[in-house]
Parts: C-alpha cells; structure tokens; sequence
C-alpha cells in the first residue's frame, strides 16, 4: 500500500549507491554507482521533492550526483521496455541499459 516509505528507502538507496556514501549504514565498496530510480507510484514532482529532501537531510549537492542519479516516473508517461519476447526468443534492447 500507498504511504509506506517504499519511495523514501528506494531514494536513500539511490543516494547511497550515487554518493558512494554509506547514507543508510552500509558500505559502498565500489565507490559511485550509476543508479537509475524508475517510480512507478508517484509524479516527478513528488519524486524531485522526495530527492531534494533527502539530499538536504545529507548534505548532498547537486554536483555530488551529476551524471550518477536518472530518475524516471512510470505516471509522467515514461515507457519501460528492457526485453521482448517472440517465437525467437528473449530479446534485450540493449539501448535501454546502455
């Protein structure tokens, strides 16, 4: 259900893992990740308040995740197709991860 903080751990993940920071008390041993945060439940809106709350919370500039953080919204009308499926088999469409 709605109002569970599905949204507010995905962010704090997201952060984590784009920060290479340990925001949510586990190690990043890579250093920054490329994270890619597709929302399914809320607007872009309330997900670029959702990260700027996060982000003031921990101390997090815009520069720290400049080209790590892509955020996507299911309910802006953003189509999601990572593979397709046919008589010959799975395809990936590998654009979509690239």
């Amino acid at each position: 259900p709605g109002g569970m903080g599905k949204t507010a751990l995905t962010v704090g993940m997201a952060l984590c893992l784009a920060t290479g920071r340990p925001l949510l008390g586990k190690e990043v041993p890579e250093g920054p990740q490329r994270v890619w945060l597709w929302n399914l439940e809320d607007d872009r809106r309330e997900l670029d308040r959702t990260i700027a709350a996060a982000c003031q919370y921990h101390s997090i500039r815009r520069e720290d995740v400049t080209g790590e953080l892509f955020v996507d919204s299911g309910l802006d009308g953003s189509g999601l197709c990572t593979a397709t499926h046919s008589r010959e088999g799975i395809a990936v469409h590998i654009p979509v991860y690239d």
